[in-house]
């Protein structure tokens, strides 16, 4: 959202320089036309031209930010005196300060002194207000920026601040928190300009490589005839394939990935069995009769990766008193994860869908992920998966999530898969059988599920049942009822209201698993007839009846 960047201070020279840059009238000044609530944080100075002008230039915990590096020296000196390093000089190599930039869209509303208020609530954030530092808003060129310079050295307790590999993404988050509350609009971040491995790292944990290639592959063997169209095809979904060396290499080319993957490591198989190099690929690849052209190859990939990102595994409900802010770009949610770990998380507009009464409902899949910030002490903030997020929310208002299995996805794979063999007219052959038994397979699955869910509710209404009889004004019957829940190892003040709220998530839960069953059992026995009707016409024609099947 934000443009960032992070710079160590290492030297008192360069503190030195800092202090001059950031603090540079012409860099600094605007004329004043918005007086605000923010007016009194600022110098006020006289420019050439009589000009009342406001130098956006403001510090915390420093005397005076015109003198920022000295009093960042001595907060250092007097450090090393409490530790008893008092005649250890500076290090060439020691942390003094870091630098810290946000840069704004320069189609952004925001006034320097609204852009200046996001700096400060920033650091302050970041920082937990224990270190000194100095802001100044640029507004020389085209966007608006801000320099922040913050002393290493924790004033309560004397210690460095800990920039580690993924400080970078903490500062990220808070800094884009606080722009989108101001509202702030959209920078899309270079996400090929990364200075060193530590920055891809940090990227590349919200953007798995190995999950995108496996997908991708995977998808070229359902849908390539033999490995020259595959490695055709493969070019055509941008992924780069080296089939030179013991195991096949894979590089994305439209993200920015450093180095190929091997093919043994996009699976999670413990001893892995070739299917991803060259032999293994083309003893898959020969079962496939008919295949998409490689004109068409990328539309047909993208429109059944767009079905998979609008399906979900997950939905809850989100209550009105849980959410903190709205803004264009989606919600933040408050939320306490662990005992006395209250923070922010914010979840996108895609994952969300507004009811006719108001209410928002989420729809994410286990593995996404959110991130959790906790305003006070920055160093608690991580990141959550779909399925504790859900958990979280649901536990505090008290709703229950309904659960999509992850079987009712794949069925509509194989049921794209199927169509595509129907459309083609190939109705024999392994590529066709081979579906049409894990078609099976699946449905096997799914029924084994709907079971599972006919039984839960069975018993949630059996607690129900029996937890009414507990409080029946009738003795007999409430005695005879607690004994039962004794039996069933159910606490008699068990809440009632919460036990419905799941059976009737489970309700829900069977409709949408029978519903898919019915749905699937119908498309299976059209196949079937489809292929009856194509084996008839294929005994009477003595031509056909030639064909060898492979």
């Amino acid at each position: 959202m934000v443009y960032t960047k992070h710079f160590v201070v290492h030297a008192t020279w360069k503190l030195n320089q800092l202090n001059k840059y950031i603090e540079d009238a012409t860099k600094t000044t605007h004329d004043v036309d918005s007086p605000g609530h923010l007016n009194n944080l600022f110098e006020y100075i006289s420019n050439d031209d009589k000009t009342v002008s406001k130098q956006l230039v403001s510090g915390h915990h420093v005397i005076d930010v015109h003198d920022m590096a000295e009093e960042f020296i001595q907060t250092h000196i007097f450090a090393k005196n409490k530790k008893g390093n008092a005649k250890l000089l500076f290090k060439d190599n020691e942390v003094l300060a870091h630098h810290l930039i946000q840069s704004f869209s320069p189609d952004d509303t925001l006034t320097p002194e609204e852009i200046h208020e996001i700096g400060r609530k920033t650091v302050l954030e970041l920082t937990g207000g224990q270190h000194e530092f100095v802001i100044a808003t640029h507004v020389d060129k085209d966007h608006i920026h801000n320099h922040i310079i913050f002393n290493a050295i924790n004033l309560e307790t004397h210690k460095k601040f800990r920039w580690t590999k993924s400080t970078k993404k903490v500062y990220e988050h808070i800094s884009d928190k606080h722009a989108d509350y101001a509202g702030a609009k959209i920078i899309e971040h270079d996400k090929s300009n990364f200075k060193n491995f530590t920055d891809y790292q940090i990227y590349n944990r919200e953007k798995s490589f190995k999950q995108e290639i496996k997908k991708r592959v995977d998808f070229l063997l359902a849908n390539s005839k033999d490995q020259y169209d595959f490695v055709l095809k493969s070019r055509a979904l941008k992924l780069d394939i080296d089939f030179s060396g013991k195991y096949a290499k894979y590089k994305l080319l439209d993200e920015p990935q450093l180095r190929p993957t091997r093919s043994r490591s996009i699976t999670k198989l413990k001893k892995y069995d070739g299917r991803y190099d060259s032999t293994g690929i083309m003893e898959r690849l020969k079962d496939n009769i008919v295949v998409p052209d490689l004109e068409n190859i990328k539309q047909i990939f993208d429109s059944q990766n767009q079905a998979e990102v609008n399906d979900f595994e997950l939905n809850a409900k989100i209550k009105p008193w849980q959410i903190d802010k709205k803004t264009n770009h989606g919600i933040y949610i408050d939320m306490e994860y662990g005992t006395g770990n209250n923070g922010l998380i914010f979840i996108h507009n895609k994952f969300l869908e507004k009811n006719s009464d108001g209410t928002l409902e989420l729809f994410i899949k286990e593995k996404d992920y959110f991130y959790f910030m906790n305003g006070q002490k920055s160093q608690f903030n991580k990141y959550l998966t779909g399925k504790t997020l859900v958990n979280q929310l649901s536990y505090f208002n008290q709703t229950i999530p309904v659960r999509k299995p992850r079987e009712l996805r794949a069925i509509d794979d194989l049921v794209s898969a199927l169509n595509f063999l129907s459309d083609n007219q190939v109705t024999n052959g392994e590529q066709f059988e081979l579906l049409a038994s894990k078609f099976d397979d699946m449905i096997a699955e799914i029924k084994s599920q709907l079971v599972t869910a006919e039984d839960k509710i069975i018993q949630l209404n059996l607690v129900l049942k029996t937890l009414s009889g507990a409080s029946s004004t009738d003795e007999i019957t409430k005695s005879k009822a607690k004994e039962k829940l004794q039996q069933m190892n159910i606490d008699p003040d068990t809440s009632v209201d919460l036990l419905e709220k799941q059976a009737e998530a489970l309700v829900i839960e069977k409709n949408i698993i029978e519903d898919k069953l019915s749905e699937v059992i119908n498309d299976l026995k059209l196949y079937e007839n489809i292929k009856h009707t194509s084996d008839k016409e294929r005994e009477n024609d003595p031509i056909k009846n030639k064909e060898v099947k492979r």
